[in-house]
C-alpha cells in the first residue's frame, strides 16, 4: 500500500494564482483554437472545483493526488502539463489502480494534439496491458480513430468492425465504418 501524506496548502493563495495564470492561458488557447468561451468557463469551473477539493483534503494517497492534479491541468486545457502529470503517475506509482486510466488519458491527449504515432503506440500498449479493463473497448475505438487519422484505413476499419457488436454507441461506430469504407473506395478510383 502506498503511504499517505498530509498536505497543507494555503489554498486561498493557490486558488488566486491558479485563477490568474490558467484562466488567462485557457482564454488564449480558446482564441487560438476558435473555441466557444462558454466551454472554457465550464472547464475552468470544473478545474477550480477540483482544486478546492484538493486543498481541503488533509490526507490523500499520492497517486490519487497526482491523478487529480493531472485532471485539473486537462480541464484547464493545459494538455502538455496534464501529459507530464499522467506520465509521472505511471512512472512513480506503477502498481496504482489509476495507471490504466492514466495511460488512456495520455493517449487521448496525444491523439487530440495530433501526435498520432505516439498515440497509436500508447493505445496499442493499453490494449495489451488491459485486455479485461473497463476502458478496453473505448481504447480500441480510439485506436481505430488514430489509425484512420494516420490513413491506415484498412486496419482502422478492421478495429471498428471488431468493436461494433460490443460498443454502446453503435450508431457512431456504424457511421465511422461507413466513412472509412467510403475513403477506401475513393482511394481505389
Amino acid at each position: 500500500m502506498l503511504p499517505k501524506v498530509r498536505i497543507v496548502i494555503p489554498w486561498q493563495a493557490l486558488l488566486g494564482l491558479v485563477a490568474l495564470v490558467f484562466m488567462g492561458h485557457a482564454c488564449t488557447q480558446a482564441i487560438k483554437e476558435g473555441q466557444d468561451f462558454s466551454s472554457v468557463g465550464i472547464q475552468y469551473a470544473d478545474a477550480m472545483t477540483e482544486l478546492i477539493e484538493l486543498t481541503t483534503d488533509t490526507v490523500i494517497d499520492d497517486d490519487k493526488y497526482q491523478y487529480r492534479i493531472a485532471g485539473c491541468y486537462y480541464k484547464l486545457l493545459q494538455l502538455e502539463q496534464a501529459k507530464i502529470e499522467y506520465q509521472a503517475l505511471i512512472e512513480r506509482y506503477p502498481a496504482s489502480d489509476l495507471v490504466d486510466d492514466s495511460y488512456f488519458q495520455l493517449a487521448a491527449i496525444m491523439q487530440s494534439k495530433g501526435q498520432l504515432p505516439e498515440a497509436e503506440r500508447v493505445w496499442r500498449n493499453f490494449l495489451v496491458r488491459y485486455p479485461e479493463g473497463e476502458l478496453f473497448l473505448d481504447a480500441k475505438f480510439n485506436l481505430a480513430g488514430t489509425l484512420e487519422e494516420e490513413e491506415k484505413l484498412e486496419e482502422s476499419l478492421e478495429l471498428y468492425q471488431e468493436v461494433f457488436d460490443k460498443y454502446d454507441n453503435k450508431e457512431t461506430v456504424s457511421w465511422r465504418i461507413e466513412k472509412v469504407r467510403d475513403r477506401i473506395k475513393s482511394r481505389g478510383r
